[in-house]
């Protein structure tokens, strides 16, 4: 059986109600420069882009996948990723995974958050993209560009990109990141002290949760 135009609705609405998809506004992307709503709208434009030159027919669901796996990302930007794969061996793939299962999307969604050897264009654009823009704190233009040519020529090396990672002003961005590990080591001491509200997963209830609550338990 397909994608239903049922099962897009039924994923979207659980999507968008979840508690991890409320937090993405007020989550930082990268060192601080976007939130990870703004970094998701444009990833998701990207991936659109690319997918229509390569044949794809479904961008709906390639919308909706891009949202499942970005329901994962960490508070606090990079700095924050880097504490949480310290205290809690945060991978972002593995969480992508148990929180599409939680929030109970389509075995179809879910299946292509897995590992596969038939991978859908939908799934290779996803996995592609992560890999690309990382540790990449705004897709530039010149980058989709490239991007957009990499589709063309149906061949997308990840070392073309490295560069876009350097930042012109690294004390700056290595002054933000520390910040956000110091935030990020905060929040899990209010954890450790005050417990998880409700009980539950400690990593689950920050990737959930809006950073600025975490001010108000100081």
């Amino acid at each position: 059986m397909g994608y239903t135009d049922k099962m897009r609705w039924e994923d979207q609405s659980k999507i968008l109600y979840s508690p991890y998809y409320a937090a993405l506004a007020d989550k930082q992307h990268g060192s601080g420069i976007m939130t990870e709503k703004e970094f998701l709208q444009r990833k998701t434009d990207i991936a659109k882009e690319m997918f229509a030159v390569i044949g794809g027919k479904d961008p709906l669901f390639l919308e909706i996948l891009f949202t499942a796996d970005s329901l994962a990302a960490t508070p606090y930007g990079f700095g924050g990723r880097n504490v949480l794969r310290e205290a809690y061996q945060y991978d972002k793939n593995d969480i992508a995974r148990k929180i599409a299962r939680e929030i109970q999307l389509s075995d179809i969604l879910i299946g292509s958050l897995l590992p596969s050897e038939t991978r859908t264009l939908e799934a290779i654009l996803l996995d592609t993209l992560n890999a690309v823009l990382e540790n990449i704190d705004v897709p530039k233009q010149e980058m989709k560009k490239e991007l957009l040519e990499c589709a063309s020529a149906g061949k997308i090396a990840r070392d073309k990109f490295l560069r876009f990672v350097e930042d012109p002003r690294p004390a700056e961005k290595a002054a933000k990141i520390a910040k956000q590990e110091s935030d990020m080591r905060f929040v899990i001491g209010v954890l450790e002290r005050d417990g998880v509200p409700g009980g539950g997963d400690p990593l689950m209830f920050l990737l959930g949760n809006k950073e600025r609550n975490f001010a108000q338990r100081a």
